[in-house]
């Protein structure tokens, strides 16, 4: 899924709904952060966007964007508040966003160093979505940075297992070459693992 031109399409409609209040300077500042991020300048998309959305706390697309720039800018607590806020918002519109902004919640979280929540908001994705690989392969990465071997392996072969279960287009990662699982690159185990499913 292209999140950027998609994030892109929500922000212009978010300033249309905008352009409908009385206050012009939250619609031009939309506008330019809609151009920051376009432009790939996404701290100073997430700086506009934090005082847009102060005004429009409940604005799903606002939240949806304003977390993305976060997290592309590297302000991860930040983005992960933002992408649960997007999460509560849109809890019983489309799966698709749902599964979104899931991983990227998780992602947020792990890279915040908060892992006990990650693995709170893995296991409800899972109990509500069990069949998702990712779920299972942001379990894994969450195992795997607290050290947990045996749990990241299980965890990791379960997202395998079900990796044709993906968003469309998407594909699914390489565990050789994912940050989490550096650690575990001469590890017997793990290159077994990942050989029985074609990881060569």
């Amino acid at each position: 899924m292209k999140l950027g031109t998609m994030c892109a399409l929500i922000l212009l409609a978010g300033a249309a709904t905008l352009a409908q209040a009385p206050s012009p300077n939250l619609v031009a500042l939309q506008m330019q952060a809609s151009k920051e991020y376009n432009s790939g300048d996404f701290a100073a998309a997430a700086r506009d966007l934090v005082i847009v959305a102060k005004s429009e706390p409940k604005n799903l697309g606002l939240q949806r964007v304003l977390a993305q720039s976060l997290f592309r800018s590297g302000q991860y607590p930040e983005a992960a508040v933002h992408f649960q806020t997007a999460l509560d918002l849109g809890d019983a519109g489309d799966p698709l966003w749902r599964r979104v902004e899931t991983d990227q919640l998780v992602m947020s979280l792990g890279m915040s160093g908060n892992v006990a929540k990650a693995h709170e908001v893995v296991a409800a994705a899972i109990a509500r979505d069990p069949d998702y690989a990712l779920n299972y392969y942001n379990q894994a990465c969450a195992y795997a940075a607290e050290g947990q071997k045996a749990e990241a392996l299980a965890s990791l072969k379960q997202a395998l297992d079900r990796r044709a279960n993906m968003i469309k287009g998407e594909a699914f990662p390489d565990p050789r070459k994912d940050d989490s699982f550096q650690g575990y690159l001469q590890d017997a185990d793990f290159q077994k693992l990942v050989a029985a499913y074609g990881y060569r």
